[in-house]
């Protein structure tokens, strides 16, 4: 990725999300799936720093247009956050490639619209507070209650 000179140690990164074991993907073709959208966000996401000339890192928030449009028909969720990773073991956040290149490992949080504006205001610290305490992960849970709305 065209990370900032500081920052050469984040270069590569892969991104990763986690779908519930009954998700309905097997045997559907991904053009023809409402189901398939995790995934081609998942694409969408990794080809964007190359397509873009930028990079992805913890705290940055990618948003489905201006203003934030739902990702797909049948759900609200309309952004994404990057973390590192949050229920993987502890030291899965990056592996070592040859040449001694750090390849970090960035989990894909699903962002409602009203989430997104909260860490825009309120900052990426006082949202992952929320996230945190509300049990969110990298796990895509369709219709999981909104943390900025009280």
């Amino acid at each position: 990725m065209a990370v900032p000179t500081e920052l050469e140690h984040l270069q590569f990164a892969e991104l990763m999300l986690m779908l519930p074991a009954n998700w309905p993907l097997r045997g559907t073709a991904p053009q023809s799936s409402s189901n398939f959208w995790p995934i081609e966000w998942l694409q969408r996401l990794a080809v964007f720093p190359h397509a873009y000339k930028s990079w992805l890192g913890v705290n940055h928030t990618v948003p489905n247009g201006d203003p934030p449009l739902p990702l797909a028909p049948g759900t609200e969720f309309a952004s994404f956050i990057l973390a590192p990773p949050l229920t993987e073991p502890k030291g899965f956040d990056a592996c070592v490639m040859p040449g001694d290149k750090p390849v970090w490992f960035l989990t894909l949080i699903l962002l409602y619209r009203e989430e997104l504006w909260f860490k825009l205001e309120r900052g990426a610290d006082a949202l992952s507070t929320l996230l945190v305490a509300a049990g969110v992960t990298g796990l895509v849970q369709p219709g999981r209650r909104n943390v900025a709305i009280a």
